[in-house]
Order: structure tokens, then C-alpha cells, then sequence
């Protein structure tokens, strides 16, 4: 089940793409986050941009092709978070101890997997090859590995500090990957997304 601090990261998350998304060329978050000296983009995204974009990642869950935007991952997460809590209070409280594991487990995945293919979707925005999908499936497998060891041991395994470390590597690529801003037009992967 998410934790308060996963909860709060995807709020800070999508804070940061809110400021990346008005800031102008010239600023130093523009700049910071590869903007060089593109133009920003400007596009609507109101609620029923919102609705649309969420409803996109649902619909495209096994599309590995084509691109994706940063937003739609926000909306997915805080999608996700709120499905993971409903699924949580629900279901977790009618099971042992074993069970609450991994009926968390089981729902985190099950609530994972269009994460997948938005993440191969948003490298390719990037112009980058979909094989970058490694990173991702390497640190949601430690994810869960991570989960899961609470079923075999009640001590800290004495590598558990070199799984945290390869975790919070795997997890800034990840973001970074996620959140880079995608090339301005079309790319050997598609359309820009920003102007559909």
C-alpha cells in the first residue's frame, strides 16, 4: 500500500512539472531540466484534459508504441495513489498478516502494469529507444522484492543497505527519465503529443 511520503512525492512531483511547465526559456528550471534554448510549449490542460489524459494511459495499458506526456504520468499516479487507497482500506483489513503482504503486493502490481508501457511512452517522447524500459523494470522488481521480504524475515539482511542504495539510483533514473521534457514536434516515434 502507498506510504504518506509516496503520497507526497507524487504531489511534489507534479508541483515540479507545474513550475517546469510555466517557467520560461532563460529560467534556471527551464534550463535545468534540458529546456536549452527550446521555446515552452503552451497547451491547455484543464479538467477534461485531465480526464483525457487519464483515460489515454488506461485505454493505451499494453501500447508500447508512439508518445506520452509528463502530465499524463502525474494524472495516472495520483490516479493510482487514490485507487491503491480505496483497494487498501478495502480489502487489506479482511486479511492475516501474510495476506495484507501480499494483497498489497498483488495491488500495486496490478495498479503498475500501464505504468509500463506510459514509461516506454515517455522515452520515446524523448527520442530515446524503448529499451530504457531496463531501468524501469529493474527498480519496480526491487520494489517488490523489497515488499515481499517482510514475509521471510523479521531482521535486516546485511545487504539490505546496498538494495536501498540501488533502489534510489534505479528510482532517480527513473524520474528523470519520466520527467525530461520530450522533443518539441514530431520524432521518429510520432507526433507531439502536446499538440494532439
Amino acid at each position: 500500500m502507498m506510504t504518506a511520503s509516496a503520497s507526497m512525492a507524487v504531489i511534489q512531483l507534479h508541483f515540479v512539472v507545474t513550475q517546469l511547465r510555466t517557467s520560461a526559456p532563460g529560467d534556471s528550471l527551464w534550463y535545468l531540466w534540458g529546456g536549452g534554448n527550446a521555446e515552452p510549449m503552451a497547451y491547455q490542460d484543464g479538467t477534461g484534459d485531465s480526464l483525457k489524459l487519464l483515460k489515454s494511459t488506461l485505454v493505451r495499458t499494453f501500447d508500447f508504441s508512439g508518445r506520452s506526456r509528463r502530465a499524463e504520468v502525474i494524472y495516472y499516479w495520483i490516479a493510482s495513489v487514490l485507487a491503491n487507497v480505496v483497494l487498501g482500506f478495502a480489502v487489506i483489513p479482511l486479511l492475516s498478516f501474510n495476506g495484507r503482504i501480499i494483497g498489497s503486493e498483488l495491488i500495486r502490481f496490478a495498479l503498475s502494469i500501464p505504468a509500463f508501457a506510459l514509461f516506454v511512452r515517455r522515452v520515446h517522447d524523448q527520442n530515446r529507444n524503448g529499451a530504457w524500459i531496463i531501468v524501469f523494470i529493474a527498480f519496480f522488481a526491487l520494489s517488490i522484492t523489497d515488499g515481499l521480504r517482510l514475509l521471510w524475515s523479521d531482521t535486516k539482511p546485511p545487504f539490505m543497505t546496498l538494495i536501498i542504495a540501488v533502489g534510489l539510483i534505479l528510482w532517480v533514473a527513473c524520474m528523470a527519465l519520466t520527467f525530461l521534457p520530450g522533443t518539441n514536434g514530431p520524432n521518429k516515434y510520432g507526433d507531439d503529443p502536446r499538440l494532439e
